[in-house]
């Protein structure tokens, strides 16, 4: 193999039989991805949740693969090939967008493997509506290993990927209450990636042996004047919906109690995984200069009322 190779999508590649091997994933653009890697036996089932490596769980159980760095738009996983269990048939790196973009939107996606024997790049330019994606995968061949270029995808997103490794997603039923109900066009996705991010607190919990552990939850959130694109990208949205998820498996009652503060603070209605969706943009949608909560940071102001709520 050459120091740098290219890959078309369904290409393969020999890697070495040992060693250690990184996983890049990089891209642009203003959207952010869910980079994870499933580690499969034969049957393309992953052993256990335990071989689920993402940004709560940054290891498999022989910690043959890391979760090295995790930024903005750019994931790296290391891979122990002399650690990997003989179980362990392939390794697939996966990709998965919130909301109700589609991989249409997502520029400049590249995987690239390092290895002793050099470089190789793969560019995903062909996705188009999916909304989640197997990128790549590191797989066993004979006695030693192969790199191949995948970008397969799952419309339905987060759900059909999961399943497809074996993780099982329960359904919720939808809510009786009309103004809890979602739209009948969005629910399955939004219901099962919240399932989804449970799943990995679960595990999380599980593996620091505090999964009967009862804990009120709450989030602050900065609503300053330096917060204003965080809030138009989406990114304050999805961190509640993290937190929502830990409230969802260790608050006595399901709930995340809210605040938000600049210059003032401001306590918001607390919130169930029953009534997530939009649930920034209908409280606190932005940073307000007048009429709002100022773009000062006056954190003890905040911090008092917490503990007098709490």
């Amino acid at each position: 193999m050459s120091n740098t190779v290219s890959l078309r999508k369904g290409a393969n590649i020999q890697l070495p039989k040992e060693g250690l091997v990184t996983i890049e994933v990089k891209w642009q653009g203003e959207v952010e991805l869910d980079i994870s890697a499933f580690l499969v036996t034969g049957d393309g089932h992953v052993p256990s949740d335990d071989y689920m490596v993402f940004y709560n769980q940054k290891k498999d159980p022989e910690e043959s693969v890391f979760l090295q760095q995790n930024k903005e738009k750019l994931v790296v996983f290391t891979i122990n090939l002399d650690k990997l269990s003989s179980v362990i048939q392939s390794c697939s790196f996966t990709a998965t967008l919130d909301g109700q973009e589609s991989f249409r939107t997502v520029q400049g996606l590249a995987i690239t493997v390092n290895s002793p024997q050099g470089m190789v790049h793969y560019e995903v330019d062909d996705a188009t509506e999916e909304r989640a994606l197997v990128l790549v995968e590191v797989y066993r061949y004979q006695s030693y290993f192969k790199f191949r270029a995948i970008g397969r995808g799952f419309n339905g997103g987060l759900k059909p990927l999961a399943e497809s490794f074996g993780v099982k997603v329960a359904e919720e039923e939808a809510p009786s209450v009309p103004e809890q109900k979602p739209t009948p066009s969005n629910a399955p996705i939004h219901l099962s990636k919240i399932d989804l991010l449970k799943k990995k607190v679960t595990i999380s919990l599980e593996k620091k042996k505090i999964q009967q552990v009862r804990a009120r939850v709450a989030v602050v959130f900065d609503a300053s004047g330096s917060m204003s694109l965080l809030y138009e990208k989406g990114v304050v949205q999805r961190a509640f919906e993290r937190v929502l998820a830990v409230a969802a498996c260790m608050d006595d009652d399901g709930e995340l109690d809210v605040w938000f503060f600049g210059s003032k603070s401001m306590r918001a209605n607390s919130v169930t995984e029953k009534d997530y969706e939009g649930y920034i943009e209908r409280t606190y949608p932005r940073p307000k200069i007048f009429s709002g909560l100022g773009v000062g940071n006056n954190e003890p102001v905040v911090m008092k009322d917490v503990i007098r709520n709490m």
